[in-house]
């Protein structure tokens, strides 16, 4: 206990103990003196110690040699000393320290001790005069990245900063530990210089460079060429020599600068300039975008290349009708709460309690609170107790509130749609407004004491529109909640409660945004695409409103690869549909493409649906089949089995590849065909000609080709216009001529006739039969009297005996002869 006196040097009246101080703030409350005594207990002090002024007064703090600060300062050293040995002995005394008793791991999560990436985060400034229209956008921008990873497990060992201009003896570069200088320094930037282009860039890159650690990131800002060009290879060997990887956002060039491009961030580039060849030597990009889309720009593509892994906790609008205290959950994962309130124009208008109602006076290195110069506000706590934080604000005005967190729980949202087969594939571009959808959310570390409560959707201001209903399930890797609902007609996004794996309340809230539309988009991307090859996108556009609109549909993607015209336009009827195709050609050296078709509502910047696709690009031409020539045809006539082997076709097709070996040539119809080609063992490129013959008993044939890589290249080669072979029968043959070569005109004719001669041969031989037996039965009277004469009378020699021998037949038999004939 402490005893309250002007001269605080005796004090302290515990003997021969030791005693703590409470430093007021943090949650932390010194408990007042009991009533009517002169003794309480002792405060930390110091000048940031709030309860210095509170019964006992001073405190035993040993922060500074003055006696107005530490009236103990003659106890330092004895208290030095008996810290160390206390401290030491409670973490590493052998056989009863912690260390050993619960083993390194378990050491290092109890008491959060992590290490930075030994690593640096850089960036390269342009801050000449022409930069005036883009440098808040970059401040922003690092402000962000910086303020993110401040304490995170993504958090670099130093930041350096470089900024260049013209002359070179502006140039100049630093390197700091602390991220909040490093903003600080940022914010003081004032452009100005350069009246001219270009700027010495390879300067500021060599500076960047030989500041930063082996294995960082470096970001260049400009909207310049490089004036120092020559230095290119020079910069590109250093920065490989560091394993250090260079991306450059450029609003412009020399000799185009600030050119816009209608509606797409990410715009052609400059394939030959500085900067593309030092970002292809380190495995960078050149993102060349414009001074108004920068944001959007800087935005996504710095997250993607140096992720900080922050989740949203929430983020709303604070309109000036909005209560003054605004509430948020912190779960127990949070490592690192971040709240930035925009733009509020006064620091002292936001303030921040915690669960148990202390305000942060942000005295401790552990929590931090900064402005920047577009007056926003950011306040940062690490290792923050869980809880339901208050938000208050002095002054109302209209703020936006994005709450963010360093934390291992985070979000993934897949989206189903139903189709006629029944399947539920995944949702490409945006959902139909009015139709049902199924929406996963899967829920990263959350335990398996975790849960999910409520699905909320939220309009863009973060009010609530409703909330859905949802199941839960399981899995090894997650917690996933389902629901179903009716697409509203606005924009939204998705916020999920819960309780953590300790029993505390979570929010996330997803960071897509949710653009419901009337238009359906599909896309038939190609496989592969082969470098200096033109390949082709098909896309079809279904209008599912009630009224006629009119779209564009424009291509773009990160390597330059589309081909003009990059924009087609579409009249659409309510309930209808079109299609079209766009060409890319890609030119460089990469194995993957990116590029995105998007739909704009008529010319306007209104985007209502987009769709994302990616493409192999390769120097191996695969196989494809080209029908060259086809000689031949089937007719009626010649569709039926009596027939079709009497008619012969002829084609030749052409198979080109490159890069890779055939295998082997096949045909649908197998024996039933001719094929012909030349040797293909070995061979590496083509084209290798095919001939194919067949007849109509086979009108159609499929021709493959096939690599050894198993890519398959087919022609299809029809000659009957789709109909088939059937069955002959005797009253279904065509004496008709028959359109054939002349020199089969004769033999034809002659066959025909001889088929014709032996026909009516056989019809008289039936008709001679039965004459012949008629007559033979109106005789058989005459017949029989000359016989019985000559056996009563005798037979006379000198008269001559018939040598016919009558046989009686039936009518029946008759019949049965004529049949068999």
């Amino acid at each position: 206990m402490c005893i309250c006196r002007l001269n605080c040097e005796q004090n302290i009246i515990v003997q021969n103990k030791l005693t703590s101080g409470y430093h007021h703030g943090r949650g932390n409350i010194k408990p007042t003196r009991p009533i009517g005594s002169t003794t309480g207990k002792c405060s930390h002090g110091g000048p940031y110690d709030e309860s210095r002024k509170m019964v006992a007064k001073c405190g035993i703090n040993k922060e500074t040699y003055t006696e107005h600060l530490s009236p103990h300062r003659h106890l330092h050293y004895r208290a030095y000393i008996s810290a160390v040995a206390a401290t030491k002995d409670f973490f590493i005394m052998e056989d009863t320290g912690i260390l050993s008793l619960l083993g390194g791991k378990t050491f290092d999560e109890i008491f959060h001790i992590k290490t930075r990436k030994d690593l640096s985060l850089a960036f390269v400034i342009d801050y000449s005069g022409s930069m005036k229209e883009e440098i808040a956008a970059v401040k922003e921008q690092i402000t962000q990245l910086v303020t993110a990873t401040i304490g995170s497990d993504n958090e670099p060992a130093d930041y350096v900063l470089s900024l260049f201009n013209d002359p070179v003896t502006l140039n100049e570069a630093f390197v700091y530990r602390d991220g909040y200088k490093m903003i600080k320094k940022l914010d003081s930037i004032i452009v100005d210089g350069g009246g001219d282009c270009p700027e010495f860039a390879a300067d500021g890159i060599l500076k960047a460079i030989n500041k930063s650690r082996n294995g960082s990131t470096l970001f260049v800002f400009t909207d310049a060429d490089a004036k120092d060009n020559d230095k290119q290879q020079e910069a590109a060997n250093m920065a490989m020599a560091k394993t250090i990887t260079i991306t450059t956002f450029s609003t412009g060039t020399c000799s185009r600068r600030r050119r816009s491009v209608h509606n797409i961030h990410v715009k052609r580039r400059d394939t030959t300039s500085f900067f593309q060849r030092l970002a292809q030597a380190t495995g960078g990009e050149v993102y060349r975008t414009t001074k108004e889309e920068i944001n959007v720009v800087l935005n996504d593509i710095i997250e993607k290349t140096f992720p900080v892994a922050e989740v949203i906790v929430d983020s709303f609008e604070w309109s000036l009708t909005s209560n003054d205290n605004t509430m948020f959950v912190v779960d127990s994962t949070v490592t690192v709460l971040k709240v930035a309130v925009c733009c509020s124009g006064e620091d002292s208008g936001i303030e921040l309690f915690y669960p148990n109602g202390t305000k942060e006076t942000f005295t401790s290195r552990l929590s931090r609170k900064l402005v920047t110069k577009r007056k926003e506000v950011i306040i940062s706590l690490q290792r923050p107790p869980p809880g339901i934080y208050n938000l208050q604000r002095k002054l109302s005005n209209k703020w936006s509130v994005n709450v963010t967190a360093q934390s291992p729980v985070k979000l993934e949202t897949e989206i189903l749609e139903y189709t006629e087969s029944g399947a539920l594939p995944i949702l490409k571009g945006s959902p139909i407004t009015g139709k049902n959808y199924t929406f996963y959310v899967n829920i990263y570390n959350l335990g398996e004491n975790g849960t999910c409560n409520d699905l909320i959707l939220t309009d863009m201001l973060g009010n609530a529109l409703f909330n859905v209903p949802i199941i839960q399930t399981t899995t090894l890797m997650a917690v996933r909640c389902a629901a179903i609902f009716t697409t509203p007609n606005q924009f939204f996004q998705l916020k999920l409660n819960g309780t953590d794996k300790n029993g505390f309340e979570f929010s996330r809230k997803n960071s897509l945004v949710f653009k419901p539309t009337n238009v359906k988009l599909r896309i038939i991307p190609p496989n592969t695409a082969v470098l200096g090859k033109e390949v082709l996108v098909y896309y079809e556009v279904e209008n599912t409103g009630t009224i006629n609109e009119t779209y564009e549909v424009a291509i773009s993607d990160d390597h330059s690869a589309s081909v003009l015209p990059m924009r087609r336009q579409h009249t659409i009827l309510a309930g209808d549909r079109s299609n079209g195709s766009f060409t890319m050609k890609p030119t460089l050296t990469f194995s993957i493409l990116k590029y995105a078709i998007t739909v704009y509502l008529g010319s306007s910047s209104e985007i209502t649906q987009r769709i994302l696709k990616t493409v192999l690009v390769t120097d191996i031409e695969r196989p494809v089949c080209t029908v060259v020539t086809v000689n031949g045809s089937c007719n009626n006539s010649s569709l039926n089995t009596a027939q079709c082997h009497k008619y012969q076709w002829f084609a030749k097709a052409e198979i080109t590849f490159k890069g890779t070996e055939l295998e082997n040539f096949t045909s649908s119809v197998g024996s039933a065909t001719e094929l012909v080609y030349d040797d293909i063992s070995g061979l590496r490129h083509g084209p290798v000609n095919i001939s194919i013959k067949g007849s109509c008993c086979t009108p159609s044939v499929v021709l493959a080709a096939v690599d050894i890589d198993g890519y398959i290249a087919q022609c299809r080669i029809e000659f009957s216009e789709g109909q088939i072979v059937t069955p002959a029968e005797f009253t279904d043959i065509d004496f008709s001529p028959v359109e054939t070569d002349k020199s089969a005109d004769s033999s034809t004719a002659i066959a025909i006739a001889i088929v014709v001669s032996v026909i009516l041969v056989v019809i008289l031989l039936i008709i001679g039969f039965i004459v012949n037996r008629k007559f033979k039965r109106a005789s058989s009277y005459n017949v029989n009297y000359n016989v019985n004469q000559n056996i009563k009378g005798g037979i006379d020699k000198n008269q001559p005996t018939s040598s016919v021998e009558y046989h009686p037949v039936k009518l029946s038999e008759v019949s049965d002869e004529k049949e068999n004939l």
